[in-house]
């Protein structure tokens, strides 16, 4: 009997485990959905009106750090802004946003890259433009550094508000517990009428 009773607990705390697992994954692919979808389809609709305009695509589409401060796409930041600290409000360890923040960077610009090449052509000389090793017309030797540093800076004060935010909110909900208990313990007992 204490055997099979060993057994049920074990199988529920590895269910609760596998639970866990799961939800840190689920923030994780949540934010790298809403990176793809959100943030750069904003891009790509702001971008899709300069194409059928102009006819040509130009580099701020590869280098974030114009998207991030240019006039027509300043929203764009504020999304990232808002997917970042949502992910990162989310975990309940800050060092699990931080490390996810950081895969966040690196798959930002690999889609960078990626959605240049499906929106002009595959152009592998994109890399040593991007990081000043072939000169541009119009491209500063380090604007793809630049851009780095940028997202960068960015991803990671979002996850840090994102992290100070949860502090805080769990701090309300601790507040209004101890409230809540000690209310409850001053309470006279309800007497019954009869």
């Amino acid at each position: 009997m204490q055997k099979k009773e060993k057994e049920e607990k074990k199988i529920k705390k590895n269910i609760h485990r596998e639970k866990r697992e799961i939800t840190k994954q689920g923030n994780f692919i949540l934010s790298l959905l809403g990176i793809y979808f959100i943030f750069f389809g904003y891009i790509c609709s702001v971008y899709n009106e300069f194409i059928s305009e102009e006819g040509i695509v130009s580099y701020e589409i590869l280098f974030l750090n114009r998207i991030f401060f240019s006039k027509s796409t300043w929203l764009a930041t504020i999304l990232v802004f808002l997917i970042i600290a949502f992910m990162a409000f989310r975990e309940n360890f800050h060092e699990y946003a931080l490390r996810y923040t950081h895969y966040l960077i690196i798959f930002t610009f690999i889609l960078s890259f990626f959605w240049h090449w499906m929106a002009v052509e595959f152009d592998l000389s994109l890399i040593p433009i991007f990081f000043g090793f072939i000169k541009v017309e119009g491209i500063g030797r380090f604007e793809g550094y630049l851009s780095i540093l940028i997202v960068i800076i960015l991803y990671y004060f979002s996850a840090f508000v994102g992290c100070a935010v949860k502090k805080e909110y769990q701090k309300y909900l601790k507040k209004k517990h101890e409230i809540h208990i000690n209310n409850n313990l001053h309470e006279p007992p309800k007497q019954e009428v009869k």
